[in-house]
């Protein structure tokens, strides 16, 4: 990871914290995965130390669903946990027990108007504490190969709406029916409901109403459904498993044509097909109407959470804060990993920046005019297998787009009881 100066901006924040600490020495631990742990040890904590200098913080690097297992039962035990930890933010409810976790509700009124306001609802507890900070997130954009797309002499700025793409793609599969259009995850499974998601959040329907209830007779989920059963079997795409190499082969030979996806994907690009640098760029997600909401969908974030029985409780959670506002080591992580920044003014310092961007050309351009629906992750781990069978059992041909959502309507309420 490219180094950070972060000397100027460490000492601004230290006047800007309410209170100054005692220093002593201590060593807190930080549990994460991937890039976040390599910034929390090589520039993060150093940052810190300017501010505490009795203060380390190591990062310990883990799998994320290793983590999440051995976390909750530190968190509910008090015993063997890390002073501060990050989740899969879209799968961490069971974890919001206010009693148990640091909260975080003053900091986000502080900066309020400052963080991307939907994301806080997936760390927001029952009892309206807001109990993690969501520091990162994965808005979906719609990749693709602009040396095909030229040739094919389709103008990406003229899909503004998904019946847009629609005919787009309708035209493209009878004129080339060797192009695929798009990549279908099939069998899907969760992976295959987290992408089919992405269409329902951004016409921002919900599976579940503010009671964390089933919506019955959801109309919305329904047609959302209908058009992605369309957009899927009506024209050319490829089958295959979330990020199958066929994909990035399909990608490399010029075959596929567009990729609707999250901001990760870059990264990912980045490492399967590097020497498609400079010929893949992204598109705004479309709207559902040219007067509908500018929404996206969204896929893939962390949050950041302090157990609160921990012996460095406090001071776990004011490096947190100090992370999630550090615009250095926000921007530094979103060239790493393309995790976008929820907190606005590392975001806009991103599109300020000319002398580095990430592997797909206008990413953040094509990011910065959506905002992400309003999504109720209730029960996601359990929802998402029922909704991935479903889906699936739809694409096979087993179930109509209304027999598949009635079913898993059915589904949620017997198995969930919600």
């Amino acid at each position: 990871m490219k180094k950070i100066l972060f000397t100027v901006l460490a000492f601004s924040l230290f006047f800007s914290f309410n209170m100054v600490w005692a220093e002593e020495e201590s060593e807190l631990s930080y549990w994460g995965w991937g890039p976040h742990v390599i910034g929390i040890n090589e520039e993060i904590s150093p940052a810190f130390q300017k501010i505490h200098p009795g203060v380390k913080v190591q990062g310990i690097s883990m799998g994320p669903w290793d983590l999440m297992d051995k976390f909750y039962v530190a968190m509910v035990s008090g015993k063997g946990g890390p002073d501060c930890s990050q989740l899969v933010r879209r799968v961490s409810a069971k974890y919001l027990i206010s009693e148990l976790l640091y909260d975080f509700t003053d900091f986000m009124k502080e900066h309020e108007g400052d963080f991307v306001d939907s994301l806080n609802r997936d760390v927001t507890s029952v009892d309206g504490k807001i109990l993690g900070i969501a520091v990162d997130y994965g808005p979906a954009v719609v990749y693709y190969n602009k040396e095909l797309a030229d040739k094919l002499g389709i103008d990406v700025n003229s899909i503004v709406t998904w019946e847009d793409y629609y005919n787009v793609a309708v035209e493209v599969s009878k004129s080339h029916p060797d192009i695929y259009v798009q990549p279908l995850y099939y069998p899907g499974g969760s992976w295959g409901s987290n992408y089919w998601r992405l269409w329902a959040q951004s016409a921002g329907a919900n599976i579940y109403d503010e009671h964390n209830k089933v919506i019955r007779d959801n109309e919305k989920i329904k047609a959302v459904t209908r058009f992605y059963h369309k957009l899927n079997t009506q024209v050319h795409v490829l089958k295959a498993p979330v990020n199958d190499p066929s994909i990035y082969d399909a990608l490399r030979e010029g075959k596929l044509l567009f990729w609707p996806k999250n901001s990760y994907e870059s990264g990912q690009l980045a490492q399967q097909v590097p020497e498609m640098e400079g010929k893949i760029y992204a598109f705004p997600w479309p709207l559902w109407s040219k007067d509908a909401p500018k929404y996206t969908g969204n896929w893939g974030g962390v949050a950041l959470v302090v157990p609160k029985r921990g012996p460095h409780a406090d001071i776990a959670a004011e490096f947190l804060k100090f992370f999630a506002i550090n615009e250095e080591a926000l921007v530094s992580l979103w060239f790493t990993t393309s995790g976008v920044p929820a907190y606005k003014p590392a975001r806009d310092k991103i599109m300020k920046i000319t002398d580095r961007e990430t592997f797909v050309k206008n990413l953040m351009k094509s990011i910065a005019v959506r905002e992400v629906g309003p999504w109720n992750y209730i029960d996601w781990s359990q929802t998402e297998k029922i909704l991935g069978d479903a889906l699936d059992s739809m694409m096979a041909g087993s179930k109509t787009p209304d027999e598949a959502w009635e079913w898993t309507e059915n589904q949620l309420v017997k198995i969930l009881g919600r």
